[in-house]
């Protein structure tokens, strides 16, 4: 799908929206934040939440992270291109 399409989905959905892509091997620290949907376009995105096992993302796969829910993620060596969605 291409990005505008699930863009719109998640407007219906009454969430805001960012188009995103990260370079690869970019890392993101153990961290939390709001209730974020997170949907992967082209590339891939592992991903651990707390400290159980890492989970890897591919184009087409979408992911929840809870509310405050400590995880940490790093890009795989495609890249990553994405849509993150989260409520105001």
């Amino acid at each position: 799908m291409e990005y505008k399409e699930i863009e719109n989905h998640y407007h219906d959905l009454g969430l805001l929206t960012e188009h995103g892509t990260d370079k690869p091997g970019t890392v993101y620290p153990p961290h939390i934040h709001e209730m974020t949907y997170l949907y992967t376009l082209t590339g891939s995105l592992s991903i651990r939440i707390r400290d159980g096992d890492w989970q890897t993302l591919q184009a087409g796969d979408e992911f929840i992270i809870q509310k405050d829910e400590l995880h940490e993620a790093k890009v795989g060596e495609d890249g990553w291109e994405y849509v993150a969605a989260w409520s105001e």
